[in-house]
């Protein structure tokens, strides 16, 4: 059940609070780049490459697959994606399970299962351009 709460938590962070829901303040206030200092500036717009090739790899990596994670980047890629677009996702995923609530409420077993398929999500990123 920690999963699926963790990957809700996950795309609310790649897709942004929804209108009308307010935020957790406590979340919401950690996010912004002047509260955490490895919020990279660039982070303070949302992804602007097509959100449904994005998704899955934010909901793979806080799954715990590596090699799905890693697939993942090589389809949106395929369907479209720059690779400044899922560098953006990785880095708001990467940040997103750093968050001391994220841990707090999901356990630090959650948070250390995401660390292996973000990094797998990386190198198929680098990879790929490096391949370009």
């Amino acid at each position: 059940m920690k999963t699926v709460f963790a990957l809700a938590f996950v795309a609310t962070a790649l897709l942004g609070q929804a209108p009308g829901n307010p935020p957790c303040a406590d979340c919401s206030q950690k996010l912004t780049p002047a509260a955490v200092a490895a919020v990279p500036p660039e982070l303070a717009a949302l992804p602007k490459g097509r959100i449904e090739n994005l998704m899955p790899v934010g909901m793979l990596i806080a799954l715990g697959c590596e090699a799905c994670a890693a697939e993942a980047v090589q389809y949106a890629l395929a369907q479209g994606s720059t690779p400044e677009d899922l560098e953006h996702a990785l880095r708001t995923v990467e940040v997103v399970h750093k968050l001391g609530c994220f841990t707090e409420k999901f356990g630090p077993d959650a948070a250390a299962r995401m660390e292996r398929p973000l990094a797998a999500a990386w190198n198929a990123l680098h990879q790929a351009v490096a391949a370009r």
